[in-house]
């Protein structure tokens, strides 16, 4: 790059420029993020870095469920836009955190009872929090042992897959 009669280098102008888009992304990312349920857990992509639970999802179809969950971008009533955004069963708004922790349809509550023991064998702790705090330590498999992650894991694959097959075949 040739010199153009500034007292700085370029590689100093250039991140500079590179922080300023940076922050400008970030600022416009924060702004969007402030209408989502969750804004906790989404909080945690702040400043920009990649997200843990990305690498410990081996199997993308998985990754995917996980993702759409926390982005608030699924199939479930509160955030598909379709009707009132209630759960059929329950006639309660259907976002995820009741969809995983509260939702009485079908086998749910089987599934949910079947990790909750799993769980709270490894994590006795997990047993003792709010319904909001499940849902950020499980969407962001916030877990110090991988064989918690992989409970968390195959529980929220279990309850997403039967919630829409369930709804596939009334």
């Amino acid at each position: 790059m040739e010199h153009i009669g500034c007292a700085y280098s370029s590689k100093y102008v250039k991140s500079l420029i590179n922080m300023r888009l940076s922050d400008q992304f970030i600022q416009s990312l924060e702004s969007k993020l402030r209408h989502f349920e969750n804004l906790l857990l989404c909080k945690s992509l702040f400043p920009y870095r990649h997200s843990q639970y990305l690498d410990d999802i081996k199997n993308v179809k998985i990754r995917n469920i996980f993702t759409r969950l926390r982005v608030n971008n699924n199939k479930l009533m509160a955030y598909c836009h379709k009707g009132d955004g209630l759960c059929s069963h329950c006639q309660v708004p259907e976002t995820a955190s009741h969809f995983l922790f509260t939702c009485s349809s079908g086998q749910l509550p089987k599934i949910r009872k079947k990790f909750e023991q799993s769980i709270k064998n490894i994590a006795p702790v997990f047993g003792t929090e709010n319904i909001d705090d499940k849902l950020s330590i499980v969407l962001s498999l916030n877990f110090s042992w991988q064989e918690a992650i992989k409970i968390a894991c195959s529980y929220v694959k279990d309850m997403y897959n039967h919630r829409f097959k369930v709804n596939r075949n009334p």
